[in-house]
């Protein structure tokens, strides 16, 4: 589910690229990059609670799930008219 979720979102962002002005653009790759690294953290602390057992990486791949899931919608929904 990751890879197509994953694939998606870079879909929408290289829609964006092509449409996007370029100051806009580059404040949305700033964006996407902090997004990225808030992504990875979130899910790290929910696989936390889990640690050491069989449950901790299905945590962590069902919230990074989420979260891409959540940030197509948020970007499609915020830039694609």
């Amino acid at each position: 589910r990751y890879d197509v979720l994953d694939k998606i979102l870079n879909d929408i962002y290289s829609t964006l690229k092509q449409q996007l002005p370029s100051e806009k653009m580059e404040q949305l790759r700033k964006e996407q990059r902090e997004w990225l690294i808030l992504r990875e953290n979130k899910a790290e602390e929910a696989s936390r609670k889990y640690k050491g057992d069989t449950e901790e990486l299905l945590e962590y791949v069902t919230v990074k799930n989420n979260l891409t899931e959540d940030r197509c919608f948020e970007l499609v929904n915020n830039y694609i008219k």
